[in-house]
């Protein structure tokens, strides 16, 4: 009886990991999927309009280093 108990224990505890891994996939799948679109469309919006994605760059890097900088 011990060991039947222990059997589904295991076997629950192995079907919740298995489900977690695959939700985990998906998730992640997805994420991807929507990272690439965005960078995808980033990366025209920097070729129509490269004078202004320097200007953003070097304003955020300006910006960044004022705040790293500070005493």
């Amino acid at each position: 009886m011990a060991t039947s108990t222990f059997d589904k224990v295991t076997e629950n505890i192995t079907h919740g990991l298995h489900e977690a891994g695959e939700r985990v996939v998906d998730f992640k799948n997805d994420t991807s999927r929507g990272l690439g679109k965005s960078v995808d469309t980033l990366g025209k919006l920097m070729k129509k309009h490269p004078l202004v994605a320097i200007a953003i760059g070097l304003g955020l890097g300006y910006a960044l280093a004022r705040i790293i900088r500070r005493d």
